[in-house]
């Protein structure tokens, strides 16, 4: 798919691997405050000569060990080597920006765009001041950053990158059958919720980490409604045609259902700037198509994550600048 372009249609040859030459990177655990009184944990992961910064976010029910997986070879890492300095970090309520979610420890999807996000975004400027800064979030920092983007639309971020990253909404969702699989899995959802006052994640063996109540009933709202809102009901999808950097979304041809191909790029027909998506399957080259976890996480991808840092490097002007 070309840059720009609105289709549906998700399907791109792969380029070329890029070169790269091995660099040792530092890593520092830091902390990062909020507006709103969180203090969330992340780790600096620094080459030698940094030419632009990265901030990195998870999946929900995860934390940030996921992005860097097995450790000092995963996402994050394969990142870094190509020049970036990444900041990984644990959103609020996950890994060690604690506390967890409980029937006391609350917080919204909206806290995520508008507490958390700029927040982290202000340290990586301060941080490495004077280089481009891009956002790179599997699944729900995926969204997370694209609705911050277009919400904010003077946040200093030159590029945006997604793994798997989209919303449940009707009107995206093609296939029927999946469709009222995700309502049932919803209102199941929402019956946890409601029986233990949080979203008890590590106890179903579901993922490392809870979600909190709050969350997990605005994002059921939305399945519901059919809107992606804000809990004040500001629209998150209208938003996205204000975007007006570039942004790929990555998906795994085996992510038939959290993330199904087809339904992001619906979602992401939305974008206002520059957008391709990219479908990982057989044609990469790789020794399995992923998944949902595994396009972030299986090492296995680990040339699909060089051509993402590939991509980073020339939406950001980054291979330009060395010419």
């Amino acid at each position: 798919m070309r840059r720009g372009s609105k289709s549906t249609e998700a399907q791109v040859t792969p380029a070329p691997l890029p070169r790269f030459a091995f660099q040792e990177l530092s890593r520092e655990a830091v902390t990062v405050p909020t507006a709103d009184g969180w203090r969330l944990r992340a780790e600096a992961v620094v080459p030698p000569h940094c030419e632009a910064a990265l901030v990195v976010g998870h999946a929900m029910m995860t934390n940030r060990q996921r992005m860097d997986w097995p450790p000092g070879r995963g996402l994050v890492s394969t990142l870094a080597q190509h020049g970036f300095a990444v900041l990984n970090a644990d959103l609020r309520g996950h890994g060690e920006s604690t506390p967890h979610a409980s029937r006391r420890v609350d917080w919204s999807y909206d806290e995520l765009v508008f507490q958390d996000t700029p927040a982290l975004i202000t340290f990586a400027r301060e941080r490495w001041p004077g280089v481009p800064l891009a956002l790179v979030g599997h699944s729900l920092f995926g969204h997370v950053a694209a609705a911050h983007v277009a919400m904010c639309p003077d946040t200093p971020v030159q590029a945006l990158v997604g793994l798997a990253a989209n919303v449940w909404l009707r009107h995206l969702e093609p296939d029927r059958r999946r469709w009222w699989r995700k309502r049932l899995y919803a209102e199941v959802v929402a019956c946890i919720v409601a029986l233990f006052g949080y979203a008890p994640v590590r106890l179903l063996r579901q993922g490392t980490d809870d979600e909190a109540a709050t969350y997990f009933r605005q994002l059921v709202g939305w399945i519901r409604s059919g809107w992606w809102t804000t809990l004040d009901g500001r629209d998150y999808l209208a938003a996205l045609r204000s975007a007006r950097i570039p942004a790929l979304n990555v998906v795994g041809a085996r992510d038939t259902f959290l993330c199904a191909p087809e339904n992001a790029a619906r979602m992401w027909a939305y974008w206002g700037g520059p957008f391709e998506q990219w479908v990982i399957d057989h044609i990469w080259g790789l020794r399995y198509v992923p998944g949902h976890m595994g396009i972030a996480m299986n090492p296995a991808c680990r040339s699909v994550w060089h051509r993402v840092a590939a991509w980073l490097r020339a939406s950001l002007g980054l291979e330009a600048a060395s010419a």
